[in-house]
């Protein structure tokens, strides 16, 4: 056999004597060819792997050797099978041994068939169909007036071969073949069988005098995706900062998947504008993109550690909760809405107290005076009124501060005793602080003053001056 031909068996090479009703042995293989030395296959099946036949098919030249594709280098090869005969009318048994037949393929220099368009790509969309046009079995290295036979070597998984006529159609298995002219004449179409596979592959043999050539045809499946994506179970979709903090927001806190696209390629849309801080991008040339409502940013963006959110608004005294809310849409604009990643901001007792100052204070000479709400207002976002407490830096030089909160049994008379270096705001507010105009005797004052400040305990405001007039 010359490399690359397709040989028939006829009874010269194969064929027993002597025995009644020859055309009716039937031959068993028992050693197979191996893949890389050929194959038997029967003219009516080709596709099918050949297990058994009998002298009736060789005499009908049915039986046909394929010498191994591809080059079988410079020196022949010699290949064998096995079998054992039995007679198919009388069912007797082989009385012989086991045979062995054997093939020598010769080199053959010069070229071989091949396709012109060689392993198409082909794309299709799920339950759908494609044309296998007839370009992509034109054959190159053909001889003059040569007819090649194609057969269905190896056939989908995920869908059929369909060919059609004018006025008829079938599913073509491995077991048909057709030429050019009947290829001309008809439709031959891949039609997918709407598994969820996302591609398949199917071979065809083109077969001509001399040689022979495959083809492989890949196929992509476009899946039909109506399916929105989803939350990973892997992530939090919650965030926990400090108020004034920066935080990266990573994949860890907020990631989704689609099972029909790369979840990098999945897009964010703000759906609500930020209340309590920025969320931004962090561009790799070191700019910023502040993300508002209607504004839209990827999960690569995520997952490449671009996302950040900062907590720029005070927040008071309680953890407050920002709700940042998202549309997640894929690539085929199947859309996710309101989806939420929640922020919590815990306070920071970050800032001073602040203080207002009212109206100076009047005590008569000799006298005092409650010192007034309105003379002194201080507040601090961070801190309860009861933590603010006024300290007495410097204090009046014609009487002093006390409060009604004193000892009763205090000395009186004694302004020693009774003058106090701090007390609460909220004894303030409650009327219990009093100036007391002590120093008077020989002297005419006409104003006093207390310099202070307000600490919550941590943050203290700057010295204020409370002024106060002697009449």
């Amino acid at each position: 056999v010359m490399a690359g031909l397709a040989v028939t068996i006829d009874p010269s090479h194969l064929s027993f004597s002597g025995m009644k009703s020859a055309e009716h042995l039937v031959y068993t293989i028992t050693h197979a060819l191996t893949h890389d030395q050929g194959s038997l296959f029967h003219i009516d099946s080709p596709g099918l792997e050949l297990r058994q036949f009998t002298q009736a098919d060789i005499n009908d030249m049915k039986i046909i050797y394929m010498p191994p594709f591809g080059d079988i280098g410079e020196e022949e090869k010699m290949f064998s099978f096995k079998f054992t005969i039995s007679d198919e009318m009388t069912g007797e048994s082989n009385r012989l041994p086991e045979q062995k037949f054997t093939i020598r393929v010769i080199p053959v220099v010069g070229q071989y068939l091949s396709f012109l368009n060689p392993d198409p790509q082909l794309m299709i969309s799920s339950h759908g169909s494609v044309l296998l046009d007839v370009e992509l079995f034109e054959l190159s290295n053909k001889e003059e007036n040569e007819d090649a036979v194609f057969i269905l070597l190896e056939p989908p998984l995920y869908g059929s071969i369909k060919q059609q006529f004018e006025n008829s159609s079938f599913t073509f298995t491995e077991e048909d073949s057709f030429d050019m002219a009947e290829l001309e004449n008809s439709e031959l179409m891949y039609v997918h069988d709407g598994s969820s596979s996302l591609s398949d592959s199917f071979v065809f043999l083109g077969m001509g005098h001399a040689s022979e050539a495959t083809t492989r045809f890949d196929i992509t499946v476009r899946q039909h995706d109506t399916q929105e994506p989803a939350k990973s179970q892997n992530s939090t979709f919650s965030l926990t900062i400090n108020e004034g903090e920066t935080r990266g927001i990573t994949s860890k806190e907020l990631h989704f998947t689609d099972i029909h696209s790369n979840d990098n390629d999945l897009v964010y849309t703000m759906a609500d504008q930020t209340k309590y801080g920025v969320l931004y991008i962090a561009e790799p040339n070191g700019g910023v993109r502040i993300l508002n409502e209607t504004h839209k940013f990827s999960q690569a963006e995520i997952i490449f550690g671009m996302l950040n959110y900062t907590s720029d608004v005070e927040t008071g005294l309680n953890t407050v909760t920002e709700h940042l809310m998202f549309n997640v849409t894929d690539p085929n604009n199947n859309a996710l809405s309101n989806q939420v990643l929640r922020v919590e901001i815990k306070p920071v007792d970050n800032s001073y107290p602040i203080v207002e100052l009212g109206p100076p204070v009047q005590v008569d000479e000799g006298g005092s005076v409650v010192l007034p709400p309105d003379a002194i207002h201080a507040y601090d976002n961070d801190s309860y009124i009861t933590d603010l407490k006024f300290i007495i830096d410097a204090p009046p030089i014609f009487g002093y501060i006390t409060t009604t909160l004193l000892d009763l049994n205090t000395i009186k008379g004694s302004s020693v005793s009774s003058q106090i270096q701090e007390f609460a705001l909220s004894d303030m507010i409650g009327g219990r602080v009093t100036y007391v105009q002590s120093q008077h005797r020989h002297q005419e004052p006409v104003l006093d003053s207390v310099r202070f400040h307000v600490t919550d305990g941590i943050n203290v405001s700057p010295i204020y001056k409370l002024n106060i007039t002697i009449k």
